[in-house]
């Protein structure tokens, strides 16, 4: 038997319209999922808030969707972490050289840096395209999960 079980059936008894019940680790119920987590964090709670649901009501299988939002997360830090370091490396403050005519090396050197910083700047507006890009799937694929959830929270208070 899970801990807190005995706790949920009650809850879930004396509640009959509610489908599921999220109990904390100190045994605190909600019956939002949100406010559970909310608090466990507020807390800081180990574990997760643990959900315990009516007979008749079984939890939805998100996981397809709740790793593909951590993938894109992930994708999110590196790219963040890409940008910023293009970023640094175009920034070269006071390292860029004085134009001087009178020497052929210095008028080369001077075409190279600017090419390498038109370089840094293109592949810099790629990687903030790239990343407006994940951002905007991770968006969408959290309001994939939370719109399934909802569907899921009214199919079952329609039980």
């Amino acid at each position: 038997m899970k801990k807190h079980e005995k706790l949920a059936r009650q809850i879930l008894k004396d509640h009959p319209e509610q489908g599921e019940v999220h109990i904390t680790e100190d045994g605190q119920p909600f019956f939002s999922g949100i406010k559970a987590r909310n608090y466990a964090g507020k807390n800081r709670h180990d574990k997760k808030p643990t959900i315990f649901f009516s007979s008749g009501n079984e939890p939805e299988d998100n996981s397809d969707l709740e790793a593909a939002i951590e993938k894109l997360k992930s994708r999110n830090a590196t790219l963040e972490a890409t940008l910023e370091a293009t970023s640094n490396a175009a920034d070269l403050g006071e390292d860029v050289p004085e134009l001087n005519t009178e020497s052929a090396a210095e008028v080369v050197a001077v075409v190279e840096l600017r090419e390498k910083i038109a370089e840094a700047e293109k592949h810099s507006g790629q990687m903030e395209e790239a990343l407006k890009s994940s951002q905007e799937a991770q968006k969408n694929a959290e309001k994939e999960l939370k719109d399934l959830q909802a569907a899921n929270a009214k199919s079952k208070s329609k039980k």
